[in-house]
């Protein structure tokens, strides 16, 4: 393995144990909070968090990609980003306060004006962030980013959980968030020595650069927040609530791999940007494992969705299986494109991520106005999933020209991951419809572990064996992990030693 992949590797490790560790605890806290408070509350901040992301959207101009891919970075390069982040967070909390009132008469819900205040305190924290854990990025040092963001989220989910109990309100939401905000600031200047000051003398060569960047925050927003905040108004909060846990968990199992990998290769590709032989090979490295995990875990959520939803969430979100079907596919087909940002941005090209992300909104906007009018979520969920379908073909088919990859050899990537996943869910169907678990109670915690287990047997079982028919092809999922089980063995056992 080269200097760069070694690389790349440790630090996807630590990144994944980043999201892994926060997406598990913000999985379990959905799972008990969903118990406790009514899908109101969780509709109540779910258009709060929608309005606050738009209001914090328009003062982030993506400084950290900026200050990630710069060559020569100097302190007053760090100084300039910081005092900028600290006014437009000053400025986003004064626009927050201002319009609260109005905004809660704009969705007829007068609770979500003290909401508003509570959120804009803690922009107001957010903005005192040390921007020199940018570096533990651009270092690749992750394991002290791991030490910044998963003791706070701990934190955030332990205030929810408790002020949850005590008072069963949407607030248990709000001081989880507060809590964790609080902790991530302290924890930034704990775990980094660099004090930053004001500064205002790279200010041309920062917003050269990161104006493109604030398009693709703005765009991303719509992309993101737009059925939160087109469902509140044509379907009010209940559906907004369904909708909005029911995306979360349709993403969770394949969400959990881009982001964590979009930031461990973001550095090494810039370091690999003016090689693009050796680019495209990184590339499709990714895209590799991305499909060998996104793919059959997505699958396999929408084979089970009728029971992961009574089991999990309980009988009052019996109407989120439907969606959870739809929003699954779509997960999958937006993980496998999640990578192809960070190839634009490492090669200086912001411009392209934003054409790409205009033509998603011209694309998803419309739909999810007509047929969240005609079906409210579940028209929503389809217009995500047209949206997602539309557009891969164009995004895939955008980066293998740049990286002059052939369409072919790219595709067979999907194969076997799709192949596998679809016996996986052969074997799903074949269990359920046995007197395996017919001594079980139907849709009961029992029932959903075994399925869970027969089918990550199967998909491992079927993958290896394609990988052994096709003649145990280098440089894939597989490989990788038979030389990971070898390595351990050698060292367990002491062999060769």
């Amino acid at each position: 393995m080269e200097g760069w992949q070694k690389e790349l590797a440790k630090s996807g490790l630590w990144v994944l144990s980043i999201s892994h560790s926060i997406r598990i605890l913000a999985f379990v806290s959905t799972i008990i909070l969903a118990r406790l408070l009514s899908p109101s509350d969780f509709g109540i901040v779910a258009m709060a968090t929608a309005v606050v992301t738009l209001v914090e959207m328009l003062g982030d101009f993506g400084f950290h990609v900026y200050l990630v891919q710069k060559q020569d970075l100097k302190d007053e390069d760090l100084n300039t980003a910081w005092t900028f982040q600290l006014v437009f967070a000053l400025l986003e909390a004064c626009a927050l306060t201002v319009c609260a009132p109005f905004i809660a008469r704009l969705y007829q819900e007068p609770r979500l004006s003290p909401v508003f205040y509570a959120l804009a305190a803690s922009i107001t924290v957010g903005g005192f962030r040390n921007i020199g854990i940018v570096t533990f990025q651009k270092e690749l040092k992750f394991q002290r980013e791991f030490f910044l963001r998963v003791p706070s989220k701990i934190l955030g989910v332990g205030a929810s959980l408790a002020s949850a109990f005590a008072m069963r309100s949407h607030w248990a939401l709000i001081v989880g968030i507060l809590a964790q905000r609080l902790t991530e600031v302290a924890a930034s200047y704990l775990l980094s020595s660099f004090r930053p000051g004001f500064s205002l003398r790279g200010t041309k060569e920062l917003f050269r650069f990161s104006k493109w960047l604030y398009w693709n925050t703005t765009l991303s927003f719509l992309l993101q927040r737009s059925p939160d905040l087109i469902l509140g108004k044509i379907a009010g909060k209940n559906a907004v609530g369904l909708f909005s846990v029911s995306h979360s968990l349709a993403t969770l199992p394949t969400s959990e791999l881009a982001d964590p990998i979009a930031r461990a290769t973001f550095p090494s590709y810039v370091k690999l940007r003016n090689d693009r032989s050796l680019l495209g090979e990184g590339y499709v490295k990714v895209l590799s494992l991305m499909s060998f995990v996104a793919i059959p875990m997505g699958v396999g959520l929408v084979a089970l969705a009728d029971i992961l939803v009574p089991v999990l969430l309980g009988a009052q979100w019996a109407s989120a299986a439907p969606l959870l079907k739809i929003l699954g596919v779509a997960g999958i087909l937006k993980t496998l494109q999640s990578n192809t940002g960070s190839i634009f941005l490492a090669q200086g090209r912001p411009q392209a991520v934003t054409a790409l992300l205009i033509l998603r909104v011209v694309v998803l906007v419309p739909m999810l106005i007509v047929l969240s009018s005609r079906a409210h979520a579940v028209g929503a969920a389809w217009a995500y999933l047209a949206g997602e379908a539309m557009i891969a073909p164009m995004v895939f088919g955008y980066v293998f020209n740049l990286l002059e990859l052939k369409w072919m050899n790219a595709m067979r990537i999907f194969l076997r991951p799709c192949v596998a996943s679809l016996v996986m869910v052969l074997a799903l169907n074949g269990t359920m419809a046995s007197s395996m678990i017919s001594g079980l109670a139907e849709r009961s915690f029992g029932v959903l572990t075994i399925l869970v287990f027969v089918g990550f047997i199967t998909y491992l079982c079927v993958a290896f064996g394609l990988w052994v028919v096709c003649g145990k092809e280098n440089s894939t999922p597989e490989s990788w992990i038979v030389g990971l089980l070898r390595r351990f063995s050698n060292i367990r056992f002491g062999v060769g030693s």
